[in-house]
């Protein structure tokens, strides 16, 4: 077999397809984000458990609270997707977590639509 001599790639190529190093710190930024998401999590959850556990909630405030952790949830997982998204190419599972980012949002919007809306109380406004 004959073997051809390795084709020399233009210096312009290669300087663009070095530069993607650039990205690194941008990419490193979101993961501590992410770790911030995490902790706003727990600390939601936490609230949500001890003021459950006293039984002080309305059931507005119960899903309010809800909401907010679903959301931090699909924030985490929009993060995600643009972390491992522009670290390697668009893979069929990201196609996947994005529909499910997408139907998520709509149920909440959906949800979000039927309920009445609150003060900043807690009670339905009308």
């Amino acid at each position: 077999m004959e073997k051809r001599p390795p084709q020399r790639t233009h210096p312009l190529s290669s300087l663009m397809f070095a530069s993607r190093w650039l990205q690194l710190p941008l990419y490193l930024g979101l993961i501590v984000v992410r770790a911030v998401y995490v902790w706003q999590f727990m600390r939601e959850l936490w609230h949500l458990l001890t003021t459950w556990a006293d039984s002080t909630l309305t059931e507005v405030e119960t899903m309010l609270i809800v909401l907010g952790l679903i959301d931090v949830v699909l924030i985490s997982d929009l993060l995600i997707m643009v972390i491992i998204g522009g670290y390697e190419k668009q893979m069929p599972w990201q196609m996947l977590i994005h529909l499910t980012f997408l139907v998520s949002a709509l149920a909440i919007a959906g949800v979000e639509r039927i309920l009445p809306p609150i003060d900043r109380d807690g009670k339905p406004s009308h």
